[in-house]
């Protein structure tokens, strides 16, 4: 009976004092409240971080040679770098070879899904009847394109048929074929373009129209101005830019089996610089986004506490 009548007095002292009562349940709802929009906004926002890395290649391992030095720092995101003053050039002698990426790929067949490999060749126009369009030229193998997320239009992107040999294929934008032709994207395929670099203009046929997104430029500009990529095969890149054998660097995208990549960077790392035991000068380094994926998640968090 003491509960129920402490129960009808509660009541009794509400009735009597209602401006106090709803002062007090107001500050509850407005406490509560924004204890919860805080905790949905630090989620939303982790989510979001997470979701954008992801589309950025958090699984992704850029593996590249770097300088050696006598003592060495580590950034956030794994990538190791030196502390001494010396530059030293590299050649053809420190490059990353295709037998080493082979015999990589051979003894991390279950893991890595791709390797993406790239060689800038450089910005410059396309043209077609009197009409330009800006480009920056990058060659690509055949797997590049898993590394990236790129939405094809029509016809099909760069293949392994089109680096044997120096094909004169290209896979542009679909800004650049608004500005050449003017027609549909699968009426631009098979049509010729002269590609204009370095003083020197190449004829390349369309294999590929590919969605252009804002966030892909080499500069900003108006539509009709915007640089865009144009995708040509890595060897037929190379022979134009006359670049020595191998690679600086490469990218590898994990299989989703690889639950801890940056201790399979590592591995990965320690297995890369058995080729560069003897090279005085460089040796490889490995990165991934995965730490700064983790870091840029615990600031969030740690925000969200201290609000």
């Amino acid at each position: 009976m003491l509960i129920f009548e402490n129960i009808r007095m509660a009541f009794i002292s509400l009735k009597s004092n209602k401006m106090r009562a709803l002062l007090t349940m107001l500050g509850i709802i407005i406490g509560i409240g924004s204890v919860i929009a805080i905790m949905t906004v630090s989620s939303s926002l982790t989510t979001s971080i997470s979701d954008s890395f992801q589309e950025m290649g958090a699984n992704n391992i850029t593996v590249g040679i770097k300088q050696k030095s006598e003592e060495s720092e580590s950034t956030s995101n794994g990538l190791h770098f030196g502390t001494s003053g010396r530059t030293i050039e590299s050649d053809e002698e420190d490059m990353i070879t295709d037998e080493m990426i082979s015999e990589l790929e051979a003894e991390y067949l279950d893991k890595i899904d791709a390797i993406a490999i790239s060689e800038s060749v450089g910005s410059g126009t396309a043209g077609y009847d009197g009409t330009t369009a800006n480009i920056s030229v990058t060659g690509v193998n055949e797997d590049y394109f898993e590394s990236e997320q790129i939405s094809l239009l029509a016809g099909r992107m760069i293949k392994t048929a089109d680096n044997t040999g120096t094909k004169k294929v290209i896979m542009v934008s679909d800004v650049v074929v608004d500005n050449l032709f003017g027609c549909d994207y699968a009426d631009a395929l098979g049509k010729s373009v002269s590609v204009y670099l370095d003083d020197t203009y190449t004829t390349y046929y369309i294999v590929g129209v590919y969605k252009y997104e804002s966030g892909d430029t080499v500069s900003e500009s108006t539509d009709e101005d915007v640089t865009t990529s144009a995708y040509i095969p890595l060897t037929t890149g190379k022979a134009e830019t006359r670049a020595n054998d191998g690679y600086s660097q490469f990218t590898i995208v994990t299989s989703t089996d690889v639950t801890n990549v940056s201790g399979f960077a590592t591995e990965i790392e320690n297995f890369m610089n058995t080729y560069y035991v003897d090279n005085e000068d460089y040796e490889i380094s490995t990165s991934t986004m995965e730490s700064l994926t983790e870091s840029m998640t615990s600031m969030v968090s740690t925000v969200s506490i201290a609000i």
